[in-house]
């Protein structure tokens, strides 16, 4: 059964790492992955590796450029992927979003192939 909003909040903000509350958010269904024509993110399949990922992996937090309802930081996670056998290194790029004092979902700007970012 799916958390309502207040749950998920709750759960949230219980939360320190951005990790667990990545993790969170995917295993609760709460996230969006947007639609790119530039360049395409890839399909949610690609997140389920971050569940397996130790609560210690590292995480970055940068400044948000853009206004609205959510969190004032974006968070930026890279992984390894397994894909017809091989690794692929993805790189994840979002923020969450909220409702008043709601924690909402998990808003996914970047899903794609690692391009050695830093």
């Amino acid at each position: 059964m799916a958390l309502t909003n207040e749950e998920f909040t709750k759960c949230f903000f219980a939360e320190f790492r951005d990790i667990r509350r990545i993790k969170l958010a995917i295993s609760e269904g709460r996230y969006t992955i947007w639609t790119r024509r530039d360049k395409p993110n890839f399909p949610d399949e690609y997140l389920m590796p971050i569940l397996l990922l130790p609560d210690s992996h590292r995480v970055r937090r940068k400044k948000r450029k853009s206004e609205g309802e959510g969190l004032a930081y974006i968070i930026e996670l890279q992984y390894n992927c397994r894909v017809m056998g091989k690794l692929l290194p993805v790189y994840l790029k979002g923020y969450f979003t909220k409702k008043g004092q709601l924690m909402i979902a998990f808003e996914i700007q970047s899903l794609r192939a690692n391009e050695e970012r830093d």
